[in-house]
């Protein structure tokens, strides 16, 4: 797909790379990157400490400038779709539904059906999830903060008091 075509010219720490894909007679088409030593969501079952949270927040918000300097829009950042690497930082994976624009004579889109991972899903991508922007991402990073201060499902907009309430 070009989707991932144009993701495997990806290079940045805090993106997870795709090392080989193709496609199979059985299975359809595939992908291998590299092996994480976990999720976020792993990590997110209790409250992470101030400092935790602006460390893992620096990495996502990172690889999100890059994808979105790149001209992809993930669609579904959630913390299973957020790997820590070998190298021991966080990193974006599993573009399943990513969007790509391609600029030329004229602006294509190329877009996989879907809306995304409920909870952390930015409200206007469940209305018309083809026509989001990059805010749409930046909300689901946002749900992911929530998610960490408060080590549970993002499912309102309450926070727990604390610094990081106000963001």
């Amino acid at each position: 797909s070009r989707e991932l075509e144009v993701m495997a010219r990806l290079s940045d720490p805090h993106v997870i790379p795709v090392l080989a894909s193709g496609t199979d007679e059985r299975l359809g088409l595939w992908y291998a990157m590299p092996l994480a030593l976990g999720s976020l969501a792993d990590s997110a079952t209790q409250p992470m400490d101030i400092g935790e949270v602006v460390d893992v927040m620096r990495d996502i918000c990172a690889g999100l400038m890059y994808i979105h300097q790149e001209g992809i829009l993930h669609r579904d950042l959630k913390p299973a779709n957020v790997l820590r690497t070998q190298a021991g930082n966080w990193a974006i994976a599993d573009f399943g539904l990513a969007r790509t624009v391609i600029e030329s004579d004229l602006r294509m889109t190329s877009t996989t059906e879907g809306f995304g991972s409920m909870f952390y899903v930015a409200p206007e991508q469940w209305r018309d999830a083809k026509h989001v922007d990059e805010r749409a991402d930046v909300f689901s990073a946002g749900k992911i903060m929530q998610a960490l201060v408060s080590a549970a499902v993002p499912a309102d907009d309450l926070v727990p008091p604390g610094r990081l309430q106000a963001v």
